[in-house]
């Protein structure tokens, strides 16, 4: 990990654990080691640094819209903090080859199916290039539920409501050997994602019977 990886999140997790009741479950099903796709519902600007806070035993990368990278100073920083750029404009090709080489290389990468943040917390349809990518690159793929970051900041807010309950809940990998083994097709890019977002459900379904 370079150093501004380092202090970001070890500056994301005091903040975090400050002013929210913060909580995470389930690290035991994140391999330390060998490609891995984190896949995880989005409703907040909390949620990428929530994510990736909550995982000490390896170096992640984030999938983050190009817009972002506009700035040049802005940039430099999500670069720094391993955020790979994607241009949405031109499908989920802008970007795709460089979060292919970190899974590559055996890197962690983070990722929300939903390709934007939801505007009311529920869960929204995952995207095909999302499942695209686990086909292609065969990574052990974890599903991931943050529950209370649509409280805490949700879509078209800007002040944060503090000391609210967050937790980042992780799920066993998922199997997806039976998909796999189907036609390299748009259909079956949309059945992978589509199980993953089951899984998250089911996350979601299990933080909320608490």
């Amino acid at each position: 990990m370079n150093l501004m990886f380092y202090i970001g999140r070890l500056v994301s997790a005091v903040f975090y654990r400050s002013f929210f009741r913060f909580s995470v479950t389930g690290l035991e099903n994140i391999p330390k080691k060998g490609s891995l796709l984190i896949l995880s519902n989005h409703a907040s600007m909390f949620d990428p640094p929530a994510v990736g806070l909550s995982i000490w035993s390896r170096p992640t990368w984030y999938m983050a819209r190009d817009t972002l990278f506009t700035n040049p100073l802005a940039g430099a920083l999500l670069r720094s903090i391993h955020a790979i750029p994607l241009n949405r404009g031109t499908g989920f090709r802008g970007g795709y080859e460089k979060v292919k080489g970190v899974l590559k290389k055996g890197g962690a990468v983070i990722a929300f199916p939903e390709g934007t943040r939801s505007p009311d917390g529920a869960l929204q349809k995952g995207k095909a290039g999302v499942g695209m990518l686990m086909f292609e690159a065969r990574a052990a793929v974890i599903p991931c539920y943050i529950s209370g970051s649509a409280a805490a900041l949700p879509k078209g807010k800007k002040v944060p409501k503090l000391f609210t309950r967050m937790s980042v809940n992780f799920g066993p990998a998922v199997e997806l050997s039976d998909i796999y083994g189907l036609p390299d097709e748009k259909v079956t890019y949309q059945l992978a994602v589509d199980r993953i977002m089951e899984h998250i459900a089911l996350l979601k379904s299990s933080v909320e019977a608490r």
